[in-house]
């Protein structure tokens, strides 16, 4: 694939393609929108890390109309599941990042805990099934919620 265009997008040009409130200004949006088509159209690949897929969501989920937020947190789970020219790098079976957005959209994001917080806490539910006590170290007393087993002296 020699000559092929790879374009790697960070979480400013995602805050202002999905219009995130306080993120982004109509003339950027339209500037970056135009981008993603030509983009498409011209068949480049397109690479999304997956920490500004967690930032993306943790702005997302910080949206003070829970309306927005919902309608934000679908978009992102369509669109990134739809779009044949992008990436997820580092990569995770479709399944699972599928099953894990979904979790998202659904259940934390109606609770205003971001994406990272959602993977911090699913992936302690998944270590759960191979042993017998899993804590989560957090700060964030709404993720702290969602231990597994409940901590005997937690910080703070």
């Amino acid at each position: 694939m020699v000559g092929q265009l790879l374009i790697v997008v960070d979480t400013g040009y995602w805050l202002e393609l999905f219009k995130v409130p306080h993120h982004f200004t109509e003339h950027n949006h339209e500037e970056i929108k135009n981008r993603f088509e030509i983009a498409r159209n011209e068949k480049v690949s397109l690479f999304l890390p997956l920490p500004c897929l967690y930032e993306l969501g943790n702005h997302i989920a910080q949206v003070k109309d829970g309306n927005r937020r919902k309608e934000l947190a679908d978009k992102l789970f369509h669109q990134v599941l739809n779009a044949r020219f992008l990436t997820i790098t580092p990569a995770n079976p479709v399944e699972e990042l599928r099953e894990f957005l979904q979790k998202f959209k659904e259940e934390y994001v109606v609770q205003g805990i971001g994406l990272a917080d959602t993977f911090v806490i699913q992936e302690a539910k998944r270590l759960k099934k191979s042993t017998n006590r899993v804590h989560i170290w957090t700060t964030d007393r709404h993720v702290k919620a969602h231990e597994p087993d409940a901590e005997v002296n937690p910080f703070p």
